[in-house]
């Protein structure tokens, strides 16, 4: 170490000595070095500037690959309002979230796709948002996003659609709500719904498999009948009523009420319905407690299937030829997918039914009017 100091130190005081005892040769030396750093110096330069048009080739390479996949947020230091200006306006999108259920999912979904599709949007999928379709489904529109800059659609029951189509404008949307409705799947966006919902091969080949093990007919000779039946166990109380959550949907009932609903005289009363119609039929019943099922239908033409993932049952009802609606969204996707003679409780309570924020149900916002009550 010392002897790098000391030479560092009396180096210049040599150059120095050297230039004064012989100054032509120290002037030889000079311009010899000034023509080498002369040299080196173009070099850098066109050696950086070979990086920059590297970098800048790289970068917008990069751009293009993801600018179908992520969507520029909001400037910083901006509000929403600022932020949206200008913010890919040829390719808007409405983000949505979905849920771990996959009857709410699918409404959630459907209906973004139906409106992004009437208004010439994209869909996304919030970056947080769970997604039990990608399993079950080939979808094809649906991207999981990053970060966007979004206005808030926040749906309220029978004035939504007249709101969200008088309002929809070039700006990002992330849409609030349940949407459980037929309004947004009508029209062109029906065809395109049902092109999306197809169930990937091994779903549906096993849920295939499963009919032909319990059953012996063939639904081209007699008609399947699907039913979902959501039982829900209400413990006695001493007290007034309290709420019980089927799906999204919260039903205010009484400790005296069953434990399903609609009651079990409604499924018996639309089974009755349904082979009057059609004479021999198989009702195929997919039931959260097959035990409690099979106890309570025991009749030859009922199949009542045991342990089978939501996406199977929602597969065999999609497979029916009609279908009998009790509550919750998979039956509801079941009787829609299966697109067959559909009926419906008409003992429905709908003042007392709401969703999880408190509102009403609409039956004529929920029930397609090609469904029939009994």
């Amino acid at each position: 170490m010392w002897r790098a100091l000391l030479c560092a130190v009396f180096r210049p005081l040599k150059l120095c000595f050297q230039c004064l005892t012989a100054p032509r040769k120290c002037l030889q030396r000079n311009r010899d070095l000034h023509a080498v750093s002369r040299r080196i110096w173009s070099t850098s330069r066109i050696i950086l500037a070979l990086l920059c048009l590297v970098s800048i080739a790289f970068v917008s390479s990069f751009l293009k690959h993801h600018s179908q996949k992520i969507v520029p947020s909001c400037p910083a230091g901006t509000d929403k309002a600022a932020g949206r200006q200008g913010l890919h306006k040829r390719n808007t999108y409405l983000v949505v979230r979905l849920s771990s259920s996959l009857g709410d999912s699918l409404f959630k979904y459907t209906s973004a796709l139906g409106l992004a599709k009437q208004h010439g949007k994209k869909i996304a999928l919030g970056s947080d948002s769970p997604n039990p379709l990608q399993e079950i489904f080939d979808l094809r529109y649906l991207k999981r996003m990053g970060t966007l800059c979004l206005d808030k659609v926040d749906e309220t029951p029978s004035e939504l659609m007249e709101e969200v189509f008088r309002n929809f404008s070039d700006v990002n949307l992330f849409l609030k709500g349940d949407f459980q409705t037929w309004r947004y799947l009508i029209g062109s966006a029906d065809s395109v719904i049902r092109e999306e919902l197809r169930f990937r091969r091994s779903v549906m080949e096993h849920a295939r498999e499963v009919i032909g093990e319990r059953t012996r007919y063939n639904s081209s000779k007699v008609p399947f009948v699907g039913i979902h039946i959501v039982t829900r166990k209400v413990q006695h109380r001493s007290f007034g009523p309290y709420d019980v959550t089927m799906g999204s949907l919260t039903l205010k009932i009484t400790p005296s009420d069953t434990s399903i609903f609609p009651s079990l005289r409604y499924v018996m009363r639309a089974m009755d319905h349904i082979r009057l119609k059609f004479g021999q039929v198989v009702f195929l019943v997919v039931c959260e407690d097959a035990a409690w099922c099979e106890r309570r239908m025991k009749f030859a033409d009922i199949v009542v299937f045991r342990g089978q993932a939501p996406a199977v049952q929602l597969a065999i009802l999609s497979l029916t030829q009609a279908t009998i609606l009790t509550t919750g969204p998979l039956g509801w996707w079941g009787a829609w997918l299966a697109g067959g003679y559909t009926v419906y409780p008409r003992e429905y309570p709908w003042d007392q039914l709401h969703r999880g924020d408190g509102r009403n149900v609409s039956a004529t916002d929920y029930f397609l009017p090609s469904w029939k009550p009994v």
